[in-house]
C-alpha cells in the first residue's frame, strides 16, 4: 500500500529517542576502574595480565596482547609477520583505513584485492591471482561480523607459506565453524574501541597460537618485553624493544575490558537477535539482501556492528542509495550510504609520498607499480554505490525493531516517490522539514 514518505511531508514510520547507549556500565564497571585508579600501577600492570589471560581464554587463543588501539595491534602483527620493506600484503580493496595502513608503517606493499558480493569480505576466490614472490601476508577483515570462509585462507596458506592476519574488530564472538575469529590465522588483532562490540572506550589486542609471532610482538611494541621473551635471539636485543614503540593499554581500560568481557555474551545477545528480526523483514523486499548471515550455517554472528543492506540493480536503477538513505533518515530511522570506500582508487594510496621517499609511499620499496585503477576490483567498485549502513541494535525490543524495520520497509516499497530525486534534492527537503 502506498504511503506518503516522510521526506515529502508524510508521518515518521519511526519515533526517535529510544535507543539505549553502548557499552553498557554498571557498577562493576565503576568500582573495578575506581580501584585500578586509586592503585599505584597505572601503566601495564594487574589489570593488563588478566585481561589478557582471561581474553585468550574466551577466545580460544595462547597468547593475548593489550594495546592502546586497535591500529596499534595491527601494527604489531605486521611486524611480528616479518612482513618489511618491498613485501607484499594482500589486504581488501574495501575495509576501514587502519586495516590497510599498517602495512604502511614497515614499508611493505599494501595490494588490493576485490570483494565477496554476499559477505562484502575479502574475496578468497581471487586471493591466489594477486599472490606473488613477494607476497608475505594476507589480512582478512571479518566484516559486520560475517565470519570470512577461514578453511579457504588456511588452505592457501598452507599451500603457499603465506601468513593469515584476521582483523575482526567487528566481529567479537563470531565464529567459523564452531571456531572464534581471531583464533583461526596465524594472528589476530581488534579494535575495542568506543561502539565496537567489545567497547571500552578506546584500545585493542593482539593475539596468537604462535609464540614466536608472539615474542615478536612483544619485542616490537611493549615496553616490559624481557619479562614475557624466551627466544635468547631476541632476549639479547633486551632492555632496548626493537622499534621503541610502546602500544601497552592503560589499566583503566584494562579494568572496564574486564568487566565487558564477563559480560559480553548476556549483552551481545539481544542485538544480535534484534539483527536478526530487522534483516528477515527488510530483505523479503525482491533485490533487497544484506552482509548479515541469515542462513549461512557455518558462520555465527557474534555482533550487531557494521551490517549493511545491499541494494540490487532493480533499485539502484531507480534511485540511488544516498537517496533512499535520506529518505530513511526522514522516516525517523538512521541510515547511511556506502558505508567506507574504495581504497584502490583513492588518491592516498595512488600519490600520497608520506614519508618524503620521492614517489607515492605505496610504491617507493616496491620492484613493480602495484597500483590500480577504475575497474580492477568491480565488486568494491560498485557495491559503494548499493550499501545503506543500517542502525545498530543493542537492545531486543520487538516494537522498536519492527518500527525501524517499517520505516526502512516504508522508503524500499514506495521508491516512485523519490525517482528523478538527487541527493541534493532530499538533502534540501530534509533541512526544511527539520
Amino acid at each position: 500500500m502506498s504511503e506518503q514518505l516522510a521526506i515529502l511531508g508524510g508521518p515518521q514510520a519511526c519515533p526517535t529517542g529510544t535507543v539505549k547507549p553502548w557499552p553498557p556500565i554498571d557498577d562493576i564497571d565503576r568500582e573495578l576502574v575506581m580501584a585500578s585508579l586509586n592503585q599505584t600501577t597505572h601503566t601495564y600492570g594487574p589489570n593488563s595480565t588478566a585481561f589478557e589471560q582471561e581474553f585468550a581464554a574466551w577466545n580460544g587463543n595462547s597468547h593475548c596482547i593489550t594495546t592502546n588501539s586497535g591500529t596499534a595491534a595491527l601494527h604489531m602483527c605486521v611486524v611480528a609477520c616479518e612482513c618489511g620493506p618491498g613485501d607484499e600484503v594482500i589486504v581488501p580493496a574495501y575495509s576501514w583505513s587502519s586495516s590497510v595502513t599498517c602495512v604502511l608503517h614497515h614499508n611493505a606493499i599494501p595490494v588490493f584485492v576485490d570483494i565477496d558480493w554476499d559477505t562484502i569480505n575479502i574475496d578468497v576466490d581471487k586471493i591466489e591471482a594477486a599472490i606473488t614472490p613477494r607476497t608475505k601476508a594476507i589480512i582478512v577483515v571479518q566484516m559486520g561480523g560475517y565470519a570470512a570462509n577461514m578453511d579457504a585462507f588456511m588452505d592457501i596458506s598452507a599451500r603457499t607459506g603465506v601468513r593469515i592476519l584476521e582483523d575482526y574488530s567487528h566481529s567479537h564472538a563470531s565464529t567459523w565453524k564452531g571456531r572464534k575469529v581471531g583464533s583461526i590465522g596465524h594472528v589476530g588483532a581488534a579494535s575495542i574501541m568506543s561502539g565496537k562490540p567489545l567497547a571500552t572506550g578506546e584500545g585493542g589486542m593482539m593475539n596468537t597460537d604462535d609464540q614466536d609471532i608472539y615474542e615478536r610482538a612483544v619485542m616490537f611494541g611493549h615496553g616490559d618485553h624481557h619479562k614475557f621473551v624466551e627466544n635468547p635471539e631476541y632476549k639479547r636485543f633486551s632492555p632496548l624493544p626493537w622499534g621503541g614503540y610502546k602500544y601497552r593499554m592503560h589499566q583503566m581500560t584494562s579494568a572496564m575490558a574486564r568487566v565487558q568481557l564477563r559480560h559480553y555474551d548476556e549483552y551481545r545477545a539481544p542485538g544480535v537477535k534484534a539483527m536478526e528480526r530487522f534483516f528477515s523483514q527488510v530483505c523479503a523486499v525482491p533485490g533487497v539482501g544484506c552482509n548479515y548471515a541469515l542462513n549461512d550455517p557455518d558462520v555465527t554472528v557474534g555482533a550487531s556492528y557494521w551490517q549493511m543492506l545491499i541494494l540490487g540493480d532493480e533499485i539502484i536503477g531507480r534511485v540511488p542509495n544516498a537517496v533512499i538513505a535520506r529518505a530513511i533518515q526522514a522516516e525517523g530511522a538512521s541510515a547511511s550510504p556506502g558505508g567506507y570506500f574504495c581504497h584502490h582508487l583513492h588518491p592516498f594510496w595512488n600519490e600520497c609520498d608520506v614519508y618524503g621517499d620521492g614517489k607515492p609511499t605505496r610504491i617507493a620499496f616496491s620492484g613493480r607499480d602495484v597500483r590500480q585503477g577504475v575497474g580492477d576490483c568491480p565488486v568494491a567498485e560498485s557495491i559503494v554505490t548499493r550499501l545503506i549502513h543500517v542502525p545498530r541494535m543493542i537492545q531486543y525490543d520487538e516494537a522498536y525493531i519492527d518500527q525501524l524495520a517499517a520505516a526502512y520497509l516504508k522508503v524500499l516499497t514506495n521508491l516512485d516517490q523519490l525517482e528523478g530525486m538527487s541527493s541534493d534534492d532530499v538533502l534540501e527537503r530534509s533541512t526544511t522539514l527539520g
